[in-house]
């Protein structure tokens, strides 16, 4: 077992987070890189991506976004995250699989009871047809 002193383990981690020395990754690459990006706020969202890539320009987030090149889905923790299309879909089926609507928790926070989740997924398919 190799033994890490405390900056060999920041060094090691800001690597891995593109933060030291920062990346030459699309927005795409970056996102599937890290898995997912913290996105409650679009604002937060962009600098965390921009302060991990060597250029950058303004915009370029919300682009990818529109475009569909990356998604904003809620998925871990309470909160919302980029991803890429084929990341979240994967992260989303290892959520669902959980079942996690069905936790008292879920009911409790939410005022759904299980039974209510089918209704509710239908209503939001429904007000999602069409692009909206």
């Amino acid at each position: 077992m190799m033994a890490l002193n405390w900056s060999q383990a920041l060094a090691w981690r800001m690597r891995r987070q593109l933060l030291d020395p920062v990346g030459t990754e699309s927005v795409v690459g970056l996102v599937h890189r890290l898995g997912a990006i913290s996105a409650q706020l679009d604002a937060a969202a962009e600098l965390a991506v921009r302060a991990r890539r060597e250029r950058s320009r303004s915009g370029e987030v919300s682009r990818a976004l529109a475009e569909g090149r990356i998604i904003k889905t809620f998925a871990f923790r309470g909160a919302t995250h980029l991803m890429t299309p084929e990341d979240g879909g994967t992260y989303l089926a290892l959520r669902a699989a959980s079942r996690m609507w069905e936790l008292p928790s879920w009911e409790t926070f939410y005022g759904l009871a299980p039974s209510d989740w089918p209704l509710f997924r239908e209503a939001a398919r429904e007000a999602l047809a069409g692009g909206r």
